[in-house]
Parts: structure tokens; C-alpha cells; sequence
């Protein structure tokens, strides 16, 4: 069962959310009386694979993943790009010193822009945020089937 005020998911039979502390059955209940609806959650992801073992491109994109009443599902993703680097990938988003490479441009310019069609689908942008820079967490509430 997940939390409806934070997106955690917790033991089928709490009352209260492990996470953040609001009972999870009462405004469980209460939203489905008032409007029929639940929240779903998604989350900003990277994947990265290597051309080949010797070489230093690494095909890369982001993606959202999302959990609804219908299980998981990928809500939106970017295209792929090739980042010109060799181990240990991490998406060049905030660099630590001076201007960003080409590689720190598009793949943070991709990352706004699945920012926005998450947004332009109806996500909101939680305060939240996952382990890493572009980890962006998103709620939107769907319709429950009855």
C-alpha cells in the first residue's frame, strides 16, 4: 500500500505511514469519498549502456517511472544521447567547477524537457527527490475504476 500523502509504500495493514506519519486508511477513505480518486507516483531515472567494452561513448537517456493502480509503467522518456565518457556514468547534469561541457548541456537540456512533459501531462513536482541530482519525483491523481 502507498502513502497518499507521499508516495512511500508501506505494509499492507498500517494505519499510519511509516514515512511521513499520516494515517494512510482514513485519507485513503476520505478521498475516495469526496472524489473518487488516488494519487499515483513517478520518479526520474537514468540508463546508460557502452557502445562497445573499449570504448569511452555511452549511450544514455532519462525516463520516468511510474506506479499506479495498474502497476508500473514508464510515464515518458527522452531520446537517447551519447555521453563521451568511460566508467562510472552519471548523467553530467551540475558540474563542480567552471562551465558545463556539451555533455552537461543536452543531457541537462533533455532532463527540463522531461521535466515540462511530465508536467504538461499532469505531474506535479514533489518537494522529495530521489539519490542523484535528476531524481525528481512527481504525484498526479487518477481516476479509481468502481
Amino acid at each position: 500500500m502507498y502513502c497518499t500523502a507521499c508516495g512511500k509504500e508501506n505494509p499492507r495493514d498500517a494505519k499510519f505511514c511509516a514515512y511521513c506519519g499520516k494515517s494512510i486508511t482514513s485519507s485513503s477513505n476520505l478521498e475516495q469519498k469526496d472524489d473518487d480518486t488516488s494519487w499515483e507516483f513517478c520518479q526520474i531515472q537514468s540508463s546508460q549502456k557502452t557502445t562497445n567494452t573499449f570504448s569511452v561513448k555511452c549511450e544514455c537517456f532519462f525516463y520516468a517511472d511510474a506506479i499506479g493502480k495498474n502497476g508500473k509503467y514508464c510515464a515518458a522518456k527522452t531520446d537517447k544521447y551519447i555521453l563521451q565518457q568511460k566508467w562510472n556514468w552519471e548523467p553530467p547534469i551540475n558540474p563542480p567547477f567552471g562551465n558545463k561541457s556539451k555533455d552537461q548541456e543536452k543531457s541537462a537540456q533533455l532532463l527540463s524537457g522531461l521535466v515540462k512533459t511530465l508536467q504538461n501531462d499532469g505531474w506535479e513536482l514533489m518537494s522529495e527527490r530521489g539519490p542523484f541530482a535528476w531524481s525528481y519525483k512527481f504525484r498526479r491523481k487518477e481516476k479509481v475504476n468502481k
